[in-house]
């Protein structure tokens, strides 16, 4: 969700589990999608399968959102040996790639002023 600047707030909902990180980011454009620095950033501790993330202070435009569930909070997202995600992820749009990340376009998403995203970790 995108909102006004106000003090982080993670919402949990649902059965207690081991605290783990459950970062967000959103990109502005294709080149920076997925490797470059995002254009905001929020992070919640995932008690529940349900965690509500905040992204503050972003202007109006288009944004792709991942969010990833980093089980053993090292800060990236694990793959197997052939690069297959070993970790929950997702993107905004519920966009998957083949063979690969999803492309930017696929996850994009219109934002003006509070938005509120659904993204499904697969």
């Amino acid at each position: 969700m995108f909102g006004p600047r106000r003090r982080p707030d993670p919402h949990h909902r649902g059965r207690q589990r081991r605290r783990r990180p459950r970062p967000a980011a959103a990109y502005d454009s294709a080149g920076s999608w997925l490797k470059g620095p995002p254009a905001a950033v929020a992070q919640a501790d995932a008690a529940s399968p349900r965690t509500v993330l905040v992204l503050r202070d972003v202007p109006p435009g288009r944004y792709g959102v991942s969010v990833m569930h980093d089980r053993n909070a090292n800060g990236k997202l694990d793959s197997n040996i052939v690069g297959i995600p070993t970790e929950p992820y997702g993107a905004s749009g519920d966009a998957r790639g083949r063979m690969g990340p999803p492309a930017f376009e696929d996850a994009a998403v219109d934002v003006q002023g509070d938005t509120a995203l659904t993204i499904h970790l697969h």
